[in-house]
């Protein structure tokens, strides 16, 4: 190609390069507004190698998610909660006189 044109890929070479279908690629561009940047030229649309690396990079996730809090459904859960971290009991209500 010429310096400084992008160098182009079909929606079909798009498709089967990100493993997906041209109805996805499709459906991301119209409904979703996602997925790597595009070209439309003429009727069809055209995805610089560029966009497609630079969007793939910005897919990446954290290999795994943070760890959920605890939930404490029952008094007791949260007293059995409280004796393995060794936490104090906190009072509840309103203090007596």
């Amino acid at each position: 190609m010429t310096q400084g044109l992008p160098e182009l890929m079909t929606e079909s070479e798009t498709a089967l390069y990100l493993g997906v279908s041209t109805m996805t690629l499709a459906c991301w561009r119209a409904k979703y507004r996602k997925g790597p940047a595009w070209v439309k030229i003429g009727r069809k649309a055209f995805y610089d190698k560029a966009d497609i690396a630079h969007w793939i990079d910005d897919q990446k996730r954290a290999s795994r998610p943070p760890e959920p809090k605890p939930r404490i459904r029952h008094e007791k859960q949260a007293e059995r909660l409280r004796e393995t971290l060794n936490l104090p009991r906190v009072p509840r209500g309103r203090a007596r006189a």
